[in-house]
């Protein structure tokens, strides 16, 4: 357990951080792929050596999975360009085994590694009453995350401050066991610890990873969700009690059922990334009511496009396929009409910019939120509003590469202005004007643009379009990843994976919609 304040220090605590830093080297920029949701992503993440998991295959055998396992029990260089955040929901599933879980029957050593750790634990403590049960879900909960970020290659961040986190708290776990749970692991040799100090002005948490040391115990654990698959959350992102009401809990049961049999479809499958496994387990999440918002999050929808083409489902090739300018044509089948032509084309205005400004104006529930849209796009297109964002860009860049190799590092004061800049705004454009020539362009939806919670209805809208693509492919056995209204699926499903999300828009809508393959 170690403060890192310098480079040299990090070699110390992390020898491998010579290599990492070499990965990370102006040399290597090419391999580094900046992206909004996370400090950098991996354009191109780790190369296995040819023989390992073989090309295509009929379906995932043991000798095969054995083989992936091995990959990762070898020496190889080690490179961490992104974080995950500690899921509190996910655990270790200590009796059900999958062949994507690299053993289909659980022997009594894997069985006891977790009641070996804990009691390990445990006897260190000096505290004659000791809340056990607690104990065992903390580190089951940290170990299941370790296994996460070690087959995604990412650090786990946790946070040492006092306090329950709610949001996605099933067990109640709070940051002071975390901690502990982390500090004995970390003197015992399971995890690499690298704390950030309280009240530090980057904010930055602390970071985790698992060493060969534990991985080797625990590797044959097969990761999964607990709590609710259908969760509303209020205003603070705090998961909330479903209301007890016939009509609500029937159209959870109804969410809970098609996830759970899409769940059980892609337990038995191997999803990977350039030979890495990730997660495919997810939640639907709707915003205050189960009528608004519930769209499908996993943590593999935050990879950037370019990485998810390269995305394989038992060895095989992916495509994505995506409804196009869905939100648009929804709004459209609301008042009863089909969308004609391509909705981002204003007179006088730059396709890409109208694209933009599109999506937060669908996303605008109320007239005052239109005139603020407004402002920010006014205040976007002038000259210095846009050098000062590039100079802030130019300084959080070099603050991500910092953490990204675990470094500490303060980040840059973002100013209000910039917070709310609107990137591709041509220089001096007129905010009220635009809007105004925008909503002209859409005149028979223009009532809706800017009602009460016309985002999150929207997203309601799609995410049970969604739904009933999940439910019909998995009932014939297709497998799919979604990112919100897109759907990752094997190139040789694609013709009949275009039918489905074809069928259900217009048996939704009763009308027809384009499905195309995103430019990457």
């Amino acid at each position: 357990m170690t403060f890192i304040k310098n480079e040299a220090q990090m070699v110390l605590v992390m020898p491998s951080y010579d290599t990492l830093k070499a990965a990370n080297s102006d040399e290597s920029l090419g391999t580094l792929q900046p992206n909004e949701s996370v400090p950098l992503a991996l354009n191109c993440p780790i190369s296995v050596e040819s023989g390992g998991v073989g090309g295509s295959l009929e379906g995932i055998y043991i000798d095969h999975i054995q083989q992936y396992r091995n990959l990762f029990l070898t020496p190889q260089l080690e490179m961490f360009f992104t974080y995950l955040k500690l899921d509190r929901a996910l655990m270790l599933d200590n009796g059900s085994f999958t062949r994507n879980n690299y053993s289909n029957v659980v022997n009594e050593i894997d069985s006891a590694v977790l009641d070996s750790l804990l009691e390990d634990y445990l006897s260190t403590l000096t505290k004659k009453r000791i809340h056990k049960k607690s104990h065992s879900v903390g580190l089951n909960m940290i170990v299941a995350n370790l296994i996460q970020s070690f087959f995604t290659k990412r650090l786990l961040l946790i946070s040492r401050m006092n306090g329950v986190v709610q949001e996605n708290n099933p067990s109640n776990i709070d940051n002071r066991l975390i901690a502990r749970l982390c500090d004995w692991l970390s003197d015992e040799g399971y995890i690499e610890l690298l704390i950030q100090p309280k009240q530090h002005p980057s904010m930055a948490q602390s970071a985790i990873y698992a060493t060969e040391k534990l991985i080797r115990r625990v590797i044959n654990y097969r990761v999964i969700q607990s709590g609710n698959p259908v969760v509303i959350r209020n205003n603070l992102k705090e998961e909330i009690k479903i209301p007890d009401k016939k009509s609500v809990l029937l159209k959870v049961k109804s969410h809970r059922e098609v996830l759970e049999a899409y769940s059980k479809l892609m337990s038995d499958l191997l999803v990977t990334l350039d030979g890495i496994q990730i997660p495919v387990h997810g939640r639907r999440i709707f915003n205050g009511t189960i009528d608004l918002g519930g769209r499908f999050y996993s943590s593999y929808q935050s990879l950037p496009s370019g990485d998810r083409k390269r995305i394989k489902i038992n060895h095989e090739q992916t495509i994505e396929l995506d409804y196009k300018t869905l939100h648009y044509n929804l709004l459209y089948s609301i008042v009863g009409t089909r969308l004609v032509g391509d909705p981002y084309l204003v007179d006088g205005y730059d396709r890409t910019a109208i694209k933009v400004i599109s999506f937060m104006l669908l996303n605008t529930d109320s007239q005052a939120g239109l005139k603020e849209l407004a402002r920010m796009i006014t205040l976007s297109g002038k000259p210095e509003q846009i050098e000062a964002v590039n100079q802030y860009d130019k300084q959080r860049a070099m603050y991500d590469r910092q953490l990204t190799r675990g470094l500490r590092a303060d980040a840059p004061y973002k100013a209000k202005n910039i917070k709310y800049h609107i990137d591709l705004i041509p220089e001096n454009t007129d905010g009220k004007k635009l809007v105004s020539d925008l909503l002209e362009r859409h005149t028979a939806i223009k009532h809706l643009i800017g009602s009460k919670d016309i985002g999150l209805r929207l997203q309601n809208m799609d995410s049970n379009i969604i739904k009933d693509v999940m439910r019909l492919a998995t009932s014939e056995g297709i497998p799919l990843l979604f990112v919100h209204d897109s759907c990752i699926c094997k190139r040789g499903d694609k013709t009949r994976v275009k039918e489905i999300m074809l069928e259900v828009y217009k048996g939704v809508t009763g009308f027809s919609i384009r499905v195309t393959q995103p430019k990457r």
